[in-house]
């Protein structure tokens, strides 16, 4: 695992998080679940 990837990597889990938060208070939750981790994983653009 090369620093790129590593790099890339902490972007991608980022994203991730950001977006099940998001999610989640759409929803009206206080935390993100694993429903919110996938639907913001539908959002991220195809290779991460």
């Amino acid at each position: 695992m090369g620093l790129f990837n590593a790099g890339r990597d902490v972007r991608t889990i980022n994203a991730l998080l950001t977006g099940a938060e998001r999610e989640a208070r759409r929803g009206g939750d206080a935390l993100p679940g694993p429903e919110h981790l996938l639907l913001s994983a539908l959002d991220l653009a195809d290779g991460g």
